[in-house]
């Protein structure tokens, strides 16, 4: 089960009276993470973007394949003629990042490895050794993440800062990860 386990799962509350919900761990198994993190404005760590295909979409692609590689079987029987033409090599399905839990867009990090504590909002310079933790640390590598709600109580994932704030300092944790 990927809910964190604690009486404060349906609402969870910090210092600064920022409210969470929908507390979960989500767990890495390779250094390619496979998510974009963004430490905003107001001291936060946020997912960006999930990238990489999903294990259900690598699953659809491979039976694509199947299926086309059943129908050109077919067809060839059925139209034995020879060409001198190389056969169209089959695409391959791109690998799925190997993780287990969910993750979305606008999600809050609130903790990373069990040692990181982002439950309240941290400096650029905390941001900076973060990401390097973040690089070298083995895997698998679990993070609690969770849904800010507003005042009103239901979730929301806008921080309320603009689009191009939002982006501004943005880390592709594919890169981060990979070292580049």
């Amino acid at each position: 089960d990927d809910k964190v386990d604690n009486d404060n799962n349906k609402l969870l509350q910090n210092n600064h009276g920022i409210k969470f919900v929908d507390v979960r761990r989500v767990y890495f198994m390779e250094h390619a993470l496979g998510i974009k993190l963004h430490h905003d404005v107001g001291g936060y760590v946020r997912i960006l973007s999930v990238v990489g295909p999903s294990p259900e979409e690598c699953q659809q692609s491979q039976q694509q394949q199947q299926q086309e590689k059943e129908g050109s079987r077919k067809e060839h029987q059925q139209h034995t003629q020879t060409t001198s033409q190389p056969s169209k090599p089959q695409p391959h399905a791109t690998a799925p990042i190997q993780r287990q839990g969910t993750i979305h867009p606008g999600d809050y990090v609130l903790e990373v490895g069990g040692v990181w504590d982002l439950h309240q909002p941290i400096s650029l310079h905390a941001w900076a050794v973060l990401v390097k933790f973040i690089r070298e640390c083995r895997r698998p590598l679990c993070m609690v993440l969770a849904k800010r709600t507003t005042c009103g109580g239901s979730s929301s994932d806008s921080s309320g800062n603009s689009d191009n704030s939002f982006a501004s300092k943005a880390v592709n944790n594919d890169n981060v990860a990979n070292g580049e």
